[in-house]
């Protein structure tokens, strides 16, 4: 906490961490709501604009990731699905994990795309990492259009356990920003570049 030392001189200014817990201001967040915004948005446009295929990456990849699931454990290890195609089994699978592993990386390597913002301009520094969860949402809202087409293609319907498919969302979301919080804040380029050039242990967290 800052505080003033008065003297015959000059005075000083002293600027002390503060010896409890601080809350996250939640006030203020909803304060930058706006800046927030722009902060999606901008990683959305980034992920795509340099892509030929652009969006088509957000469904090309997790088709690709059920093919390959479905070749590997379907086929070769013959794992069980009880009854439900593999394809479809596989694909409901990943949605998920897909949002929570995207959620994280975006989320920790924040800090580090951002840390020419961060030098010249204040604001709620937990920003950056919401951000960094809430983009993928996109490429989750597409990918649930797939899995509902799949579904009404094998004919299957969902069961009344859907209503509870918001709270697994929220979930997923809470847990890869809990960890990206704490890995940005830790300085992720230590741990995504090692300076004795081996394996990249930081995606071995993510993946």
């Amino acid at each position: 906490m800052p505080e003033s030392i008065h003297s015959d001189k000059v005075p000083h200014l002293i600027i002390r961490p503060p010896r409890k817990w601080v809350p996250v201001d939640l006030h203020e967040l909803w304060d930058y709501r706006e800046l927030l915004a722009s902060f999606t948005i901008r990683d959305i446009k980034i992920r795509y604009k340099q892509t030929g295929l652009g969006f088509l990456w957000a469904i090309i990849q997790p088709l690709f990731m059920m093919v390959i699931f479905t070749i590997i454990f379907g086929g070769f290890a013959k794992i069980p699905s009880d009854g439900v195609p593999y394809p479809l089994f596989s694909f409901a699978a990943l949605l998920p994990w897909m949002l929570f592993s995207e959620g994280l990386t975006r989320s920790t390597m924040s800090m580090v795309a951002n840390s020419n913002i961060m030098t010249k301009v204040y604001f709620p520094r937990p920003i950056m990492p919401i951000s960094g969860i809430l983009s993928p949402l996109i490429d989750f809202a597409v990918s649930i259009s797939i899995l509902v087409l799949m579904m009404a293609y094998y004919g299957f319907m969902p069961t009344i356990n859907v209503v509870f498919l918001p709270l697994f969302i929220l979930l997923a979301l809470a847990t890869s920003l809990g960890i990206g919080l704490w890995l940005s804040a830790v300085g992720f380029r230590d741990v995504l570049f090692p300076k004795d050039g081996a394996v990249l242990c930081g995606y071995c967290l993510i993946y």
